[in-house]
């Protein structure tokens, strides 16, 4: 076996900030000189590392796409004495610009390979490349797919056919509930169908609604899994790949365990969370505390990523003061969290006297009940705009899809990170965080949520499987006549386009469905 058959490959699972090419260059470059140290050949680093994903309208700057430029060339320079580098990155691909995978060797930019099939996003966007050939690198003949080019066989089967030796796939996926073992299948599937080993490196981090939950992998030609890097971390890993008579196999590389279904859940809305708060630079969080499943989950939420120091807890009692917040105090004690009471009755008083005149003649009801919830998140938002924080609200995806008075309440709220979460759900996620907490989460061990908030009633998980149904537009709920939940549906359209953006988990997102002026159906 001489050298030529052996390859090291420094796996760097990346967490960009968007916009920061210089940032995002600079920490390139630390993570080579590490590389360095540890004698690896190549370093390997997610779809759109240098200026982060999905870089959306910053592509018709011409400063942005200058400044990708330059930092290519200075990595490229980083490269005259250590590792190769294949990073992802925008560049200019005759009138438009692609999405591409760039070889960096030698000192010189070695290769670029553009991006085949564009996804739904990326359309108008970038502009679509050939069909790739390999990059080569020494004698290796490195085949690379970019994001969607994985989902049919087309690229692997072309890059294969001109002689590539190993796939290697760039990505910035973002984490949908369930559908983790759907990419393995993409990848196994080009595995079967190429006869070559694949190397899968997925970006990390939050990016507005998006959450990239990295989880890199490998896999041997014969599709076995030679490499499983955790979800939601940045890690920079060494693997080791040796040439067989039969062709290239990983046969060193570190595996790790991936979190259940509901700890991948928590661990998505604590990732999105964190980096909202730390890409934005902000100093914290302000949220209202009171007593219901959703508020207390947010709140263990915003610990687990941020650290208590960070969180800041606000109560709002109509009457009395601290003494009738005895709960709500009871859990911020528990979470290490400032915790303050702030009576609402004068400002009532004050806003019954102003509105008092037109309002004596009517009974009160659901306008009284939404200005005071309304009050109490213009508190929250004051209190954080004070402060440089964020201000979160508890908004679930129930709230948004039927239109509850929380809906209409947090409307000026920066982050809802509960909006993709049915309110049933978050009962579930409450329960799996009493029982375990995430390696990186800074809230305190053990059961943290009241025991009584953790459980989801079968009324409510009843209530959000039909509604599910409707937004799904499942035959048997088209077929029926409209009921109630499905004219809260319809109402509660202006609300959903009006609120706060917040963590996405599923592939279909309550997002705007129906006319805000709409007659359907008609009543006389």
């Amino acid at each position: 076996m001489t050298e030529q058959d052996m390859l090291r490959i420094a796996v760097a699972q990346f967490n960009a900030v968007m916009g920061d090419i210089d940032g995002n260059a600079a920490r390139i470059r630390d993570i080579l000189m590490e590389a360095t140290r540890q004698e690896a050949d190549l370093v390997v680093f997610p779809e759109l590392a240098l200026c982060g994903s999905p870089p959306g309208r910053l592509l018709a700057h011409e400063a942005f796409l200058c400044a990708c430029a330059r930092a290519l060339e200075d990595l490229a320079k980083a490269t005259d004495q250590g590792p190769a580098c294949l990073l992802g990155a925008p560049v200019r691909n005759g009138a438009g610009i692609a999405n591409a995978a760039v070889l960096l060797a030698g000192g010189e930019i070695a290769g670029i390979s553009r991006k085949a099939v564009l996804g739904p996003q990326e359309s108008g966007v970038f502009s679509a490349g050939p069909l790739p050939g390999p990059l080569t690198l020494r004698d290796l003949r490195i085949g690379v797919a970019l994001g969607a080019d994985l989902a049919t066989g087309d690229v692997c089967e072309c890059l294969s056919e001109t002689g590539a030796d190993l796939l290697i796939a760039l990505d910035c996926a973002p984490y949908r509930h369930g559908h983790g073992d759907a990419r393995l299948s993409a990848a196994v599937a080009r595995v079967v169908e190429s006869g070559l080993p694949l190397l899968y490196v997925n970006g990390v981090g939050g990016q507005d609604e998006a959450v990239f939950d990295g989880a890199s992998f490998a896999l041997n030609a014969d599709r076995r899994l030679a490499m499983q890097l955790p979800a939601f971390q940045e890690r920079v890993r060494l693997t080791k790949w040796q040439r067989f008579e039969t062709g290239w196999q990983c046969i060193e590389a570190p595996t790790a365990d991936l979190p259940s279904a509901q700890q991948a859940d928590y661990a998505a809305l604590m990732l999105g969370l964190r980096d909202f708060v730390e890409k934005n630079r902000l100093a914290g969080v302000v949220l209202e505390l009171a007593d219901d499943t959703p508020t207390a989950l947010l709140a263990a939420l915003a610990v687990d990523a941020l650290g208590a120091d960070r969180v800041h807890g606000l109560s709002f009692p109509v009457a009395g003061g601290a003494e009738i917040c005895t709960d709500a105090t009871r859990f911020a004690l528990g979470l290490g969290i400032r915790h303050d009471v702030l009576p609402l009755a004068g400002a009532v008083d004050a806003l019954e006297r102003t509105l008092g005149p037109l309002f004596e003649i009517t009974v009160p009801g659901a306008a009284e009940d939404q200005l005071h919830a309304r009050m109490r998140g213009a508190f929250v938002v004051a209190v954080a705009e004070k402060f440089g924080a964020l201000a979160l609200t508890a908004l679930t995806r129930t709230d948004l899809l039927v239109g509850t008075p929380r809906c209409g309440a947090d409307l000026r709220a920066g982050f809802a990170p509960l909006r993709d979460v049915a309110l049933s759900a978050t009962a579930r996620l409450a329960a799996e965080r009493n029982a375990w907490r995430p390696s990186d989460g800074k809230g305190p061990q053990g059961p943290i949520i009241p025991e009584r908030l953790a459980q989801a009633s079968p009324e409510l998980m009843e209530a959000d499987t039909r509604l599910a149904q409707i937004e799904a537009g499942t035959p048997d709920a088209a077929s029926e006549p409209l009921g109630w939940m499905e004219r809260r549906l319809m109402e509660a359209e202006g609300l959903r386009r009006r609120a706060a953006p917040g963590t996405r988990l599923s592939p279909v997102s309550a997002a705007a469905r129906y006319p805000v002026t709409n007659r359907f159906p008609h009543e006389s």
